[in-house]
């Protein structure tokens, strides 16, 4: 005998369009089946519906008693050494990454000031800085296909 059964919006969905007579047997098939253990006598279209359902519920009464039992055993038992050691390993990874990604944006904006100091001219005026990414036209665009051609060593 179960304390409740789980009742998914899924259920309400398979259930909430059959005729009265059929929708009252699927709800009561689901409860009494929920509650205690019951498989009562359903129409076709009850029974195979209820056949999609049954493992649902099964597997949530399951989860709930091992949680129960769990529960009643004091919560998660404590981890042993070497998990540990290897919860202490990753946070240290991540640790290294977040310290080298902060080295990677200190070098960037140190760059970037070191462009702009230098891009300045005499009279206060700072210059643009040079494009990195510009279109080209056709004929670069052969020139630098032919300059790759000859960097590889291919023939195309």
């Amino acid at each position: 005998m179960a304390d409740g059964v789980v009742f998914l919006p899924s259920f309400h969905e398979a259930i909430k369009d059959l005729p009265d007579a059929e929708r009252l047997g699927a709800y009561d098939a689901v409860i009494r089946y929920g509650l205690y253990g019951e498989v009562i006598e359903m129409t076709p279209v009850v029974k195979s519906l209820f056949a999609l359902m049954r493992p649902v519920i099964d597997s949530s009464q399951r989860r709930y008693r091992t949680a129960k039992a769990n529960g009643s055993k004091g919560g998660r038992p404590k981890k042993n050494q070497t998990e540990n050691q290897n919860v202490n390993q990753t946070d240290n990874q991540e640790k290294d990454y977040d310290l080298d990604s902060d080295m990677d944006i200190e070098k960037d904006s140190k760059k970037e000031n070191d462009s702009e100091k230098e891009n300045q001219a005499g009279d206060g005026i700072a210059t643009p800085p040079p494009e990195r990414f510009k279109p080209l036209d056709a004929e670069e665009r052969a020139r630098h296909r032919e300059q790759e051609r000859k960097r590889l060593g291919v023939d195309w």
